[in-house]
């Protein structure tokens, strides 16, 4: 759990990383999550796993997951894993790269619970849904794509309050469904949908690992059709 936190911020995402710590204090201390929990395989069938938690941290259940599903792929080929009992686990990229030292390609995806709104709305319908995919490559290095599909992240907005900074603009969304950059008030809001590179990334990786199973070129004709 630890690791997973310097981790990301070493790698620049601080929104998830020891940020997070008085966070899950409380959330341990108060109940929310069993500091005695432990993950464990509750089920399995073919290629299929389903995990519990045990109200552990999420990044033990997490890891416990996506080291079961790589050692059943090894095995079968190709291997999911569903967690319940579980909590909030960080950075996905961490635990999708579990998979590329087992050349083995991973996508890691998460529910949250609904702040983010439709487009042209005022209410909180949406989870931020976050989504990890780590592509393994013969010499280049690895492709590792980690997103939510909001404008912005909670722990980023808290960030930028910490530090007396105004909001970049799509960030944040008030009560009436109006921009707005001030972070002290962007928990009475809520966040909009995602933008930029952050929906051009998943048109991206879809067709990464048909590609490379396939040993396939992508081939782009003067008109830019392919």
């Amino acid at each position: 759990m630890a690791d997973s936190l310097v981790e990301a911020d070493l790698g620049g995402v601080h929104s998830h990383g020891v940020l997070r710590v008085p966070e899950y204090v409380h959330k341990l201390r108060g109940g929310g999550a069993d500091p005695r929990g432990r993950p464990r395989l509750a089920r399995q069938v073919g290629s299929c796993l389903v995990v519990d938690g045990g109200n552990s941290m999420g990044q033990l259940g997490v890891h416990f997951a996506m080291q079961a599903a790589i050692d059943l792929a090894r095995t079968t080929g190709i291997a999911a894993a569903a967690i319940r009992g579980s909590n909030h686990c960080g950075a996905l990229a961490y635990f999708a790269r579990q998979a590329l030292p087992h050349d083995i390609i991973s996508l890691a995806t998460t529910n949250a619970l609904p702040t983010m709104a439709h487009w042209g709305g005022a209410e909180r319908l949406l989870g931020i849904n976050p989504v990890a995919v780590a592509l393994p490559t013969a010499q280049e290095p690895p492709v590792v794509y980690d997103a939510a599909f909001s404008g912005s992240s909670h722990g980023k907005i808290r960030i930028y309050q910490q530090k007396g900074l105004q909001l970049p603009e799509g960030w944040a969304l008030d009560r009436k469904g109006g921009a707005h950059h001030r972070p002290e008030r962007s928990h009475r809001g809520f966040a909009p949908a995602h933008r930029g590179v952050q929906r051009r990334g998943p048109a991206a990786w879809p067709p990464a690992p048909r590609g490379s199973t396939r040993r396939a070129r992508r081939n782009i004709s003067p008109a830019g059709n392919t």
